[in-house]
């Protein structure tokens, strides 16, 4: 059993990537923890630090849509910012899903009646400010995306050990 890191970038950039480096940290937890295998995957442009996460697979850059359809459809759970891979997610309905909210609200973009939704949103008072403020446009941050930095590796290994304990 494994589970996949979405490294992706985004368009969004900040507003709703998690620190490359809260993967690294995240994934020496999930390691020692032994129950879950990592794999990696994602859309990158000049990504080359994928490398230095401990993982059994390194996919960044090397899947289309059908092939991370058919991996995330073996995985046991996701972890990963909102975005096009956490909504491919969405469409398996039975895959535990962690997805990190920033800029945007989860309910605008995601069933979160589903069992398998785990979502985590930034405790950032602006929080969802592209569904508040900018009316799903794309936002200019004064605050330089803080709102993803507010999201600790603590909370998400939380959440990790939450669901694991449902699944094994």
């Amino acid at each position: 059993p494994f589970v996949v890191f979405d490294l992706s970038t985004s368009f969004w950039g900040g507003a709703k990537q998690w620190g490359y480096e809260n993967y690294v940290e995240l994934s020496k937890r999930i390691n020692k923890d032994g129950r879950l295998g990592i794999v990696l995957i994602g859309v990158v442009g000049n990504y080359n630090k994928a490398s230095y996460i401990e993982c059994d697979y390194d996919l960044v850059g090397q899947l289309g849509l059908l092939d991370t359809g058919v991996l995330l459809s073996r995985a046991a759970l996701f972890i990963g910012h909102e975005g096009v891979i956490a909504h491919m997610v969405q469409a398996l309905e039975e895959l535990p899903h962690v997805v990190l909210y920033g800029c945007a609200k989860p309910e605008c973009l995601n069933d979160t009646s589903l069992p398998t939704w785990h979502g985590i949103v930034s405790p950032a008072v602006c929080a969802g400010c592209r569904h508040t403020y900018a009316a799903g446009n794309t936002i200019n941050c004064k605050r330089g995306h803080q709102c993803m930095d507010m999201i600790t590796v603590d909370m998400v290994w939380e959440k990790y050990l939450e669901v694991v304990k449902k699944l094994i």
